[in-house]
Order: structure tokens, then C-alpha cells, then sequence
């Protein structure tokens, strides 16, 4: 499986989001918010949603629903997940309760608290 990168390092949307976004707008950014996270790191749901412009709840929503049956959209699960940024976002975890996942600091990958 090889892993496609948008033209910068941001990882890609996969092809049905691509399809389904009006493409001229999609590589935009506004201020310092950045459209895609970046490609092999690691993010907390709540960093995915609150620092980039992609629809980051709603993705990992989705994906909650489809691996655990989890399909509440204000689970406190979306917050509290760890995952890696590639093609698509690939879970790594449930941290925990509130505040389990811990911002890595820019640069650095995000991760659960022990």
C-alpha cells in the first residue's frame, strides 16, 4: 500500500473525499491553520479538530462508528483518540477519560497519558 502525500508534506484526503470536495478550495489556509494534518504523526482527536480545516470530527466520528459501534457524535471518545496521519487517519487508540491525550508540543507527535 503506498502512501499518497498531497503536494506539500499534509497528508492526503482519500479519493471519496477529493471527489466529494469543490477541489479549488480544498488546498486552502487561513491564518495559521493549516487543511490536512501532517503525514506519519501522531494526533489526539481534539488537536485534529481544533487546529486544522478539514472535517476532522466528523472523519473520526465515522471511523468510530465503523470500528467500535461508538456512533455518538459527541462522544467523549473523539476528543480523547489517538491517531496517525497518512492517506487516511489510521486509529492507534482510546486514550482514556478527559484530558488522556496529550499534545506532543509542534514537531512532535501527540500521544496517550500513561
Amino acid at each position: 500500500m503506498a502512501l499518497l502525500l498531497a503536494s506539500s508534506t499534509f497528508a492526503a484526503p482519500s479519493f471519496a473525499e477529493i471527489a466529494a470536495r469543490n477541489t479549488s478550495s480544498s488546498l486552502t489556509t487561513e491564518g495559521t491553520s493549516a487543511y490536512y494534518c501532517w503525514a506519519d504523526t501522531n494526533y489526539c482527536g481534539w488537536d485534529l479538530i481544533d487546529n486544522f480545516q478539514d472535517d476532522y470530527k466528523g472523519r473520526i466520528s465515522a471511523k468510530l462508528c465503523q470500528l467500535f459501534g461508538d456512533c455518538d457524535p459527541n462522544s467523549s471518545d473523539i476528543w480523547n483518540s489517538l491517531w496517525v496521519c497518512g492517506n487516511d487517519l489510521e486509529f492507534i487508540a482510546i486514550c482514556g477519560g478527559a484530558y488522556s491525550c496529550v499534545g506532543g508540543g509542534s514537531g512532535h507527535s501527540d500521544y496517550c497519558r500513561s
